[in-house]
């Protein structure tokens, strides 16, 4: 996995070069359990409208020692007025996984495709993978208008000793849309799960899986899941912002791993600091019926240089 990114870093890199915007961050998160989570990315696009994000995502809890990384490598591609001059349209393509580790391993492949029907000279996406928690523009009625659709492949590979060698494929298909109204900014995602074959029960899967809203890895096999989220745009400097993530799970029994439904509520803040932004947040996480709730707190910071939204 690691050979990969390097490739796709090596073959990106004129990008980063000729970069017209590079921006970096780092998100730190503790919780329940002992949790620890760090995730990361930077991000390069070229004053030609494409982009290239390479990212990471690693956990630990005190259930265990073993530390899990997942890593992914994304190529995205805006073009502005393809119908009218208010328009934008936003392609992307993202490959990576998670590494074995006790056993248990995936890998994953997704595009994704978001359309700004008013509003797209503001800059980047509000919703789906290639939103980058763009603030909207203050003004009056509606100024901006997102929608897309996108799927995600993943290949889940058990290869324990004790269990016997078991792949299972899962296919994800979401829609989301995004859209600035005076000073607020919303957005609403939805994506449905399905698998290629019914996940045995001796299976000692362990996935653990990123979910839009949720600021905590989540280990289990989703089924749908959707996401509101609200935020203000800049007032003066800071903009808080209110997110909730409903979940219901594909129901198995693997090591007593049965989810049914699970809760996320996050209330955040992020303040704007010329090219310095600095964000935090607190999450309620409701694994759903027999499983105790928890807690999450998250620190982040990115740093900006250049033109943003390419």
């Amino acid at each position: 996995m690691k050979k990969f990114l390097a490739g796709f870093v090596l073959l990106f890199t004129p990008i980063s070069l000729s970069a017209a915007y590079f921006e970096g961050g780092v998100d730190q998160t503790s919780g329940s359990n002992g949790y620890s989570g760090t995730a990361g990315y930077v991000q390069f696009a070229s004053n030609k409208g494409l982009y290239f994000k390479p990212r990471f995502n690693i956990l630990q809890t005190n259930q265990s020692s073993t530390k899990y990384g997942s890593y992914f490598g994304r190529v995205g591609y805006d073009q502005f007025g393809f119908i009218g001059n208010e328009q934008l349209l936003h392609l992307g393509l993202e490959g990576g996984g998670t590494p074995m580790a006790n056993g248990y391993g995936n890998a994953s492949a997704s595009a994704d495709m978001t359309v700004s029907l008013i509003g797209g000279k503001a800059g980047a996406v509000l919703a789906g993978p290639g939103s980058r928690g763009e603030k909207g523009r203050l003004g009056v009625g509606l100024t901006r208008v997102d929608v897309g659709l996108m799927g995600t492949l993943t290949e889940h590979r058990d290869d324990a000793p004790a269990a016997t060698p078991t792949h299972v494929g899962q296919a994800d298909w979401g829609a989301f849309a995004g859209v600035n109204l005076l000073s607020l900014q919303g957005s609403v995602q939805v994506t449905k799960s399905s698998y290629q074959r019914a996940i045995p029960t001796n299976a000692a899967f362990q996935p653990n899986l990123e979910l839009v809203g949720v600021s905590n890895m989540v280990s289990g096999f989703p089924d749908l899941s959707y996401n509101v989220k609200v935020q203000t745009n800049e007032l003066i400097l800071f903009s808080p912002f209110v997110s909730y993530t409903y979940t219901t799970f594909n129901q198995y029994q693997a090591a007593g791993n049965n989810l049914s439904a699970s809760h996320a509520m996050q209330f955040g803040v992020s303040a704007n600091l010329a090219m310095l932004e600095l964000r935090g947040s607190y999450q309620y996480y409701d694994p759903g019926k027999g499983h105790a709730t928890r807690n999450y707190i998250s620190l982040g910071a990115s740093l900006n240089f250049g033109a943003a939204g390419s």
